[in-house]
């Protein structure tokens, strides 16, 4: 599967869905993101692009630390205040810039997606250290957050199936586990799920 198509078309759909947010008079809540509204969306998964630039930018091989400090990021106007997401005002507008900020840093991920092989090693939180395993798992995220975008500005559009059909395989392979061991869940009680 060609992540990287996949990352390209669903962000420049979240782009255009931010633009339309951005025209409202209030950021419209993310209704599949309870406590949510559009800054917020926009805020996280241009975080993650900005993060994840540097990760393999750098090729590093250790996670690095997050800072409190959010200045690398590099945020338009009063925005570092907001952050973690969930702390933007409720009844602001997207503040103006911030479309066009996640835009470039989507576009620095891109870059650097093209710029190194998917076999490339780089840090994960997963078993999987390559950049490829952040090529699917951003393909994915920008999907899910494109249609998180879209269905908070009008009807949204569906998720490509072949990608979808992936991202349900990568939440029991590759989700699933890393959730339960950060959490330090329960044993299962032989549950299983089984492909058809």
């Amino acid at each position: 599967m060609d992540y990287v198509a996949h990352f390209t078309r669903e962000v420049t759909a979240f782009e255009a869905a931010a633009r339309t947010a951005a025209r409202a008079d209030a950021a419209p809540a993310v209704p599949s993101c309870p406590g949510w509204v559009a800054t917020d969306l926009i805020l996280h998964l241009g975080r993650v692009h900005r993060f994840l630039v540097r990760v393999i930018g750098g090729r590093l091989q250790e996670e690095p630390s997050l800072e409190d400090d959010w200045a690398w990021l590099e945020l338009p106007g009063e925005c570092a205040d907001w952050l973690p997401p969930a702390h933007a005002p409720q009844d602001a507008a997207v503040p103006s810039g911030l479309a066009g900020w996640f835009g470039a840093g989507a576009a620095q991920l891109r870059e650097q997606f093209l710029a190194a092989g998917p076999d490339e090693p780089v840090w994960t939180w997963s078993t999987d250290h390559s950049v490829g395993f952040w090529q699917r798992m951003q393909a994915i995220e920008a999907a899910v957050h494109r249609w998180d975008a879209d269905n908070a500005v009008g009807p949204a559009q569906p998720v490509d199936s072949a990608l979808a059909a992936d991202a349900v395989g990568q939440t029991f392979e590759v989700m699933a586990p890393m959730r339960r061991a950060y959490a330090q869940a329960p044993p299962g009680q032989g549950e299983r799920a089984r492909r058809r």
